[in-house]
């Protein structure tokens, strides 16, 4: 059980990766934001169940933060990825195409076979 392991005190300093969106936050769909953190009560995926597991506050603020339609310059790794992934492309075409952050999943458009190779590996 997540929950039982996050809040441990002998796991205190450890690093949990849980199957969560890419900006922090955890939302059931691309096109549902999550607002609140108790919202998640009744989601007993391992997602929602690591969002409870933490202080409340500390949730809510990822949730009060994180990247999405109405908050495009919110807390976000995935753009520093992106951005330094297009960085290294040689070619306009693979650095121009469109792979971004849609409320924390890769949304990732159809591209022509002489990208593919390029925009995959980065």
């Amino acid at each position: 059980e997540i929950m039982t392991e996050i809040q441990d005190p002998a796991n205190a300093g450890a690093y949990f990766v849980l199957p969560s969106q890419l900006n922090g936050a955890e939302y059931p769909h691309h096109s549902a934001i999550v607002a609140k953190i108790s919202d998640y009560k009744s989601d007993n995926t391992a997602g929602p169940k690591g969002q409870l597991a933490v202080h409340p506050g500390v949730g809510q603020f990822v949730l009060d933060n994180a990247a999405c339609d109405h908050r495009p310059n919110g807390l976000s790794a995935t753009v520093d990825l992106l951005r330094e992934a297009r960085s290294h492309m040689t070619s306009e075409a693979a650095r121009a195409y469109s792979l971004r952050l849609k409320n924390g999943y890769l949304e990732i458009p159809r591209c022509g076979s002489t990208v593919q190779p390029e925009g995959l590996q980065g």
